[in-house]
């Protein structure tokens, strides 16, 4: 894993000085943990660690639901390129409400997948939840426990099987 997050972080700092998707003031380093940092923006410019097209819903999201970025700041996601929850949120918001899209994605890796079934508020991926029914599978935990997982959720082709990926 350490040899994968540094060449990640060499990854991310070439991509956000050539990617159309940063401006320019979030092209600097940024200050992460005390220290400025190449493979992160300016914590002024977080809100751009998210893409384009799920930047103002995952924002309104998140705050609607009361939960708290990773590192975050004033509401904003965390500033470092290689945050997974931004990585989350990035890949799967996008299918939160495309049931059909999630099941085409997740089908290679679960040929029992039927159908993508809503989790919460009729969005077929949520973020940083375990609801009700679900378990952490972590010793003590429970339906009331902190938001801290991703998860989309389909029916098997078994009628009465209902699976969640927590991620």
């Amino acid at each position: 894993m350490a040899r994968f997050l540094h060449d990640e972080k060499l990854h991310q700092t070439v991509f956000k000085q050539e990617s159309p998707f940063f401006s320019d003031p979030a092209r600097q380093d940024g200050d992460y943990k005390g220290k400025l940092r190449p493979f992160c923006v300016p914590t002024g410019h977080a809100e751009e660690n998210l893409i384009p097209d799920a930047r103002q819903a995952a924002l309104e999201y998140f705050a609607a639901k009361n939960i708290r970025w990773h590192d975050g700041q004033d509401g904003k996601p965390s500033n470092h390129l290689c945050d997974s929850q931004v990585c989350d949120v990035n890949f799967l918001f996008a299918f939160a409400n495309r049931p059909e899209a999630l099941a085409a994605l997740l089908r290679p890796f679960f040929p029992e997948l039927r159908r993508a079934v809503p989790i919460e508020d009729d969005q077929f991926v949520t973020f940083e939840q375990y609801g009700q029914g679900w378990s952490t599978g972590r010793a003590g935990s429970s339906a009331s426990a902190p938001r801290n997982c991703s998860a989309p959720c389909w029916r098997s082709r078994q009628p009465t099987c209902r699976v969640g990926l927590g991620i």
